[in-house]
């Protein structure tokens, strides 16, 4: 037998795994962070050797964080790894691509819409989940909804001036629901409808209960389908919980609360409403 007969197996085989890590390295190279002033001291990074202050009192999201180094306090940096929720502290002189080549960052490695969405695909919901549908429900709904900045999985009750923007704009219509488990208060209705002018959709989100679940369909002004979907709404019970747990984060770990905040609904999916809140609207 040849003696050199496997050295093209194993070039190829070195090939693979040498693409396969740079492909990995160059993954983590583009992924985006949120970065925050931790210890609730004043901090300062470099980003591809441009200074930057950081805002104390909240996340701020980099696009290519592994061009990150901070310069001065402690920086909490925050992203996901394999689906968990990762918040390591940095000091001075220490690299985001260093913490990036030990814990890979998830090509999702920060919330979005696009990456709601892909998650929101991946679940289905049997017909107990909703306890009367007869079909099974599906989180990810047409047309794209959670892309579109609709609501989608779990989300935070909302208060009498609720609004926010859709991706498109321009966008007129508007946003049916129907409250498909829970019961409607009294003098309450299951059926609800906001308009969207200008792209943006304004209510009274009290009208929206606690712990319900509600399906909508955002339709144009002659009633055609754009897009469904569905969302459930945090009960009150566990909205005090989410609030005593970002207080106890705060005390602990030095965090501002707004800081400790964007942690608890990162870290219990809550994605929606932490996308809004760093994006400032």
């Amino acid at each position: 037998m040849n003696p050199f007969c496997k050295a093209p197996n194993l070039l190829v085989r070195a090939l693979t795994v040498a693409a396969m890590l740079f492909g990995s390295a160059a993954a983590a190279a583009q992924a985006g962070c949120e970065v925050s002033c931790a210890k609730r001291e004043a901090c300062e990074v470099d980003v591809d050797k441009e200074h930057k202050p950081i805002t104390q009192g909240g996340y701020e999201r980099i696009q290519n964080c592994a061009l990150v180094t901070v310069k001065t306090g402690a920086v909490q940096v925050r992203y996901r790894h394999k689906g968990m929720h990762m918040t390591p502290i940095l000091v001075a002189n220490e690299r985001v691509q260093d913490l990036f080549l030990k814990f890979p960052p998830d090509a999702c490695a920060v919330s979005s819409g696009a990456c709601l969405q892909e998650r929101m695909n991946q679940m289905n919901v049997a017909h107990a989940g909703h306890g009367i549908d007869s079909a099974k429900a599906s989180p990810g709904g047409t047309g794209q909804p959670c892309a579109r900045g609709l609501p989608c999985g779990m989300i935070l009750p909302p208060g009498a001036d609720w609004h926010f923007p859709l991706a498109e704009r321009a966008f007129e219509g508007r946003l049916e629901l129907t409250m498909l488990r829970g019961g409607a208060r009294q003098g309450g209705s299951t059926q609800i409808t906001f308009p969207v002018r200008d792209g943006e959709i304004r209510g009274d989100g009290t009208q929206l209960q606690p712990s319900a679940v509600y399906g909508y369909r955002l339709v144009q002004p002659d009633g055609s389908l754009v897009a469904s979907g569905e969302f459930a709404v945090l009960g009150t019970t566990a909205m005090t919980t989410l609030k005593r747990l970002a207080e106890q984060n705060s005390e602990k770990q030095g965090l501002s609360l707004e800081a400790a905040w964007l942690d608890a609904l990162s870290a219990n999916d809550m994605d929606w409403d932490l996308n809004r809140l760093i994006a400032g609207k």
